[in-house]
């Protein structure tokens, strides 16, 4: 049985979501530890805030499993609720390699990649992430 364990406090696994025959997440998997600061970021449109929408309950996904301890869920939907940003999204990545414990890049719906910020940036495993990286350190 899936549920949030002491460390994590949002869990999904295989979640999907699709508008029409958009394929908007395609089988997300990512937990989020206690005091653990992610950045996502992607291309406009890739999935990122489809998924935070999920997490905050605001649009349900056709499949998998997404799971938030109490008390997150009602801080991100009282966030969401009162019009203020939930997540910040920036192609400052000064400020991610700064902030972030773990950066998440996403492209077409999916998770392309996971890491530290170091290796996020330095030695990224992802054709798709060096290219993305390549667009926007060059400006």
């Amino acid at each position: 049985m899936l549920r949030v364990s002491d460390d994590a406090v949002i869990r999904l696994e295989g979640v999907h979501k699709w508008y029409g025959q958009y394929h908007a997440l395609k089988n997300i998997n990512i937990t989020v530890l206690k005091g653990e600061r992610i950045v996502i970021c992607d291309p406009s449109g890739s999935g990122k805030s489809t998924l935070i929408r999920g997490i905050s309950r605001l649009e349900e996904h056709e499949q998998g499993y997404i799971l938030a301890d109490g008390l997150v869920l009602d801080v991100l939907v009282e966030v969401a609720h009162s019009g203020m940003t939930i997540l910040c999204m920036s192609h400052e990545t000064d400020s991610a390699r700064t902030v972030a414990d773990r950066m998440v890049f996403m492209d077409e719906g999916e998770i392309i990649e996971e890491s530290a910020p170091q290796e996020f940036f330095d030695d990224p495993r992802s054709a798709r992430t060096r290219l993305f990286l390549g667009q926007i350190l060059r400006h």
